[in-house]
């Protein structure tokens, strides 16, 4: 049987925004016959984005201990996935340098790598993984030439039969649903049409929040889709078309 470990970056309650990866986690040990989830803590907590360039700098990310993987995954793996949102969770996956070393073929798995912002990816991290795959697909090819390692688009996607609303149908008791980013001609017609038309329009109104629980929040979010007449989403980063 093939030894595979995926490996992730958690710093402490992870952010919404990290259900993907979560969740891409979760397929993969699904599909991958003995396949076993490392999730790396972070690295003396969690730093502060401004102090990364300086730390780098100052080479406190070196000499990280060995990472605490399960005892069945000493010595050599067959295949290692380390799933990531930015490049920058790699500094903090303690001993990745040892587990990279041990395995027979490495894959990271980007799921933000904005072609704008490409220059600040292809760093040593990537270049230590045999491919990479990168969660944009305008960014391959940057990546690619930055790097000179085999990288490919792997689009994000959804389990279409969970999230469809099954019988008996639920009341759709929400005439519109728009989550994430906010474009605001939209927004602000659907807030008048709330106060005058009296529709029951719901949207986020805070911004990078922890769930106390990202199981609980993932069903939670199916249940307010399952009872949307209209479900909204834009792309991303809608309002920051310079970083996309």
């Amino acid at each position: 049987m093939s030894r595979v470990l995926l490996v992730s970056f958690s710093g402490g309650n992870p952010a919404i925004y990290r259900a993907l990866n979560f969740e891409c986690e979760d397929v993969l040990l699904d599909v991958v016959p003995g396949a076993v989830c490392y999730r790396a803590p972070a690295h003396e907590g969690i730093e502060l984005p401004r102090h990364q360039r300086l730390h780098k700098l100052l080479g406190l990310f070196r000499g990280k201990p060995k990472a605490r993987v399960p005892d069945e995954f000493e010595g050599p793996i067959d295949l290692v996935v380390v799933n990531c949102m930015t490049s920058y969770d790699l500094r903090y996956v303690p001993g990745l340098r040892d587990l990279l070393e041990r395995a027979g073929k490495s894959v990271c798995y980007i799921t933000e790598a904005w072609s704008s912002r490409v220059p600040r990816y292809a760093s040593d991290e990537l270049r230590q993984f045999d491919a990479i795959a990168s969660g944009c697909a305008s960014s391959v090819k940057p990546i690619a030439e930055a790097v000179d390692r085999p990288t490919f688009y792997c689009p994000p996607a959804v389990d279409a039969p969970l999230w469809c609303a099954h019988r008996p149908m639920p009341d759709r008791v929400i005439d519109v649903y728009l989550f994430g980013r906010q474009y605001q001609p939209w927004h602000e017609a659907l807030r008048e049409m709330s106060r005058d038309e009296h529709i029951f329009y719901n949207f986020d109104t805070v911004r990078g929040t922890q769930p106390f629980s990202m199981q609980d929040h993932r069903d939670k979010f199916r249940e307010l889709n399952w009872r949307s007449k209209i479900n909204i989403v834009n792309i991303a980063k809608i309002n920051k078309a310079a970083e996309r």
